[in-house]
C-alpha cells in the first residue's frame, strides 16, 4: 500500500517489493545482505525523488487495537480484552511516508529471505522422501 502511493506522487519509480529490494541489496541469497548485515550494501538507501518530499499524502497502514468489550453469557457479563486489525487512514508528508517506507522494507527484507529458505528447505526435504 505504501509503495503504491509513493509510486503514484513519483518519490520511487516502481512499487514492485522485489525490484526495490535489489535496488538496496547487493545479493537477495545472502543472509549478510537481507539483514542488512553486508559490509558493501547495508548503508544503501533507497533512490527517491526529493522533488516531491515536501507534498501532503494519504496512505493506509494495518494497525493492531485492543478493545475492551462486555460478553454476557446468560445473566453474567464478563468484560475481555479483545485484539483485531483494522486498515487505518493516515496523512503526512511524502517524505514522512517515504522514511516508514523504508524501514518496513528492511523488516520485509529479512522476511522475505526466511520465507524463500524456508520453501527451499521444505521442497528439498519432500524431493528426498519421494
Amino acid at each position: 500500500m505504501m509503495a503504491e502511493v509513493l509510486r503514484r506522487t513519483k518519490a520511487i519509480a516502481s512499487d514492485d517489493m522485489n525490484t526495490l529490494i535489489c535496488e538496496v541489496v547487493c545479493d537477495r541469497a545472502k543472509k549478510e545482505c537481507m539483514y542488512g548485515e553486508c559490509e558493501s550494501c547495508r548503508e544503501n538507501i533507497l533512490n527517491g525523488n526529493k522533488d516531491v518530499f515536501e507534498e501532503d499524502v494519504t496512505w493506509f497502514e494495518w494497525k493492531t487495537k485492543k478493545e475492551v468489550r462486555t460478553i454476557k453469557k446468560g445473566k453474567i457479563s464478563t468484560e475481555k480484552t479483545k485484539t483485531f486489525t483494522v486498515k487505518e487512514a493516515q496523512a503526512g508528508t511524502v517524505v514522512t511516508l517515504f522514511e516508514k517506507f523504508e524501514d518496513q522494507l528492511k523488516w520485509y527484507s529479512k522476511h522475505i529471505f526466511r520465507v524463500y529458505n524456508q520453501y527451499e528447505y521444505f521442497a528439498k526435504r519432500k524431493d528426498t522422501i519421494k
